[in-house]
């Protein structure tokens, strides 16, 4: 406390990939099998909300996925992959190869933005975007990855324009973004006009404060509904 090159100290955690199941597009042949879009009413926005922002905007949304990585030549992905100023189409912040060995990243990157209308596969929740793809987790998994990992991560996709991050992780130990450091980056992206998504987990359990995970404003937690439309 007494030292001034000292500006705070936190808890280095190890945090891991939330597990997800297996986004519009009136001809891609899973649509009908993505149930989140039933409930999401996705089709109806899409008519009634993003026909009118893509009409009215000229740049692109930038949604940065942290993860275990993207697989940038997927089919329903290729087309929509941010492009580094460098020309990378991966960040890999993880000390592992390049590509996406693990899949979670892949299907994060997926719900979120997979191109709708081209006749394959599914329909990403929305359109007219762009996924920076950033792997901050090994290939080995069950190691985990630290916290500094992800806050490089976030660090990255603020300096590099992202409107949005999209943080799908957490921790089995309670793991979450209430200290020092998280809340340092995230006023950091906020001053940027960046929005930030936490996962709240994978417990079924009831987020009793919504600033237990989404520490401030502009960092959103978000929870998620089973096939029955419940918890």
């Amino acid at each position: 406390q007494k030292d001034p090159c000292v500006i705070g100290i936190s808890n280095n955690d190890k945090v891991f990939p939330s597990q997800t199941v297996a986004s519009f597009g009136s001809n891609d042949p899973q649509f009908s099998e993505q149930q989140h879009q039933q409930f999401l009413h996705s089709t109806e926005a899409y008519a009634e909300l993003f026909n009118e922002v893509s009409q009215n905007t000229q740049a692109k949304v930038v949604v940065a996925v942290i993860d275990t990585g993207i697989d940038v030549n997927h089919a329903d992905l290729k087309n929509v992959i941010w492009t580094a100023p460098t020309g990378e189409k991966l960040i890999n912040l993880s000390g592992s190869g390049d590509k996406d060995i693990i899949g979670h990243g892949t299907h994060v990157a997926g719900l979120i933005g997979a191109e709708s209308g081209n006749g394959i596969g599914v329909s990403g929740t929305a359109k007219g975007i762009q996924i920076m793809g950033i792997k901050v987790f090994p290939d080995d998994l069950e190691g985990g990855a630290y916290s500094t990992d992800i806050l490089n991560g976030i660090l990255y996709a603020t300096q590099n324009g992202a409107d949005v991050i999209n943080l799908s992780l957490g921790s089995p130990h309670g793991f979450n973004f209430n200290n020092y450091l998280y809340q340092e980056v995230f006023r950091n992206a906020i001053a940027n006009n960046t929005t930030i998504f936490i996962a709240s987990g994978n417990d079924s359990a009831v987020v009793s404060t919504p600033g237990t995970l989404g520490v401030m404003p502009g960092v959103i937690t978000i929870g998620s509904l089973d096939s029955a439309d419940g918890q």
